[in-house]
């Protein structure tokens, strides 16, 4: 699939492709001290694209954070998942992947440094994301939410 249409499926599964007044909604909901300069720095992120996991970093959907996100990552079946590397959207792949042989384990992934670097379920019901941060922000795993 083309980086767009990755782009497109990871905001509608992942985050509804919400309106400005429903994200800050829902991230006042999760947490109401977060200020909203962040809210918007973050809102700005998510309609420019960049940095898509953004939202995970502040458990919109709830996810898994650092070894909890190693350890799902590692429970799910990969049979037809596959992966992407998106930074921002002049600064990534152009189209996903079938996942590689080296990116099947949490290990293998942290062993190999990738960052940006996303992979998705065949059918979307899940996503590992391991973010430019390292261990500081991530990695990531999310199951998709129910709508």
């Amino acid at each position: 699939m083309t980086k767009d249409e990755f782009v497109r499926r990871f905001l509608e599964t992942f985050y509804f492709d919400l309106t400005k007044k429903e994200f800050i909604e829902k991230m006042l909901s999760i947490d109401k001290n977060t200020k909203k300069s962040i809210i918007r720095q973050c809102y700005k992120a998510y309609k420019k694209h960049s940095y898509l996991w953004l939202g995970f970093s502040y458990k919109l959907p709830p996810c898994f954070e650092g070894n909890e996100a190693r350890n799902e990552y590692d429970k799910v079946e990969k049979n037809g998942a596959f992966e992407i590397y998106y930074y921002v959207d002049n600064l990534c792949d152009d189209e996903t992947q079938e996942i590689s042989e080296n990116h099947k384990t949490a290990l293998q992934i942290d062993n190999s440094r990738e960052a940006e670097f996303y992979i998705v379920g065949k059918d979307f019901s899940w996503c590992y994301v391991v973010t430019l941060d390292g261990d500081y922000c991530g990695p990531f795993f999310c199951y998709a939410p129910k709508k």
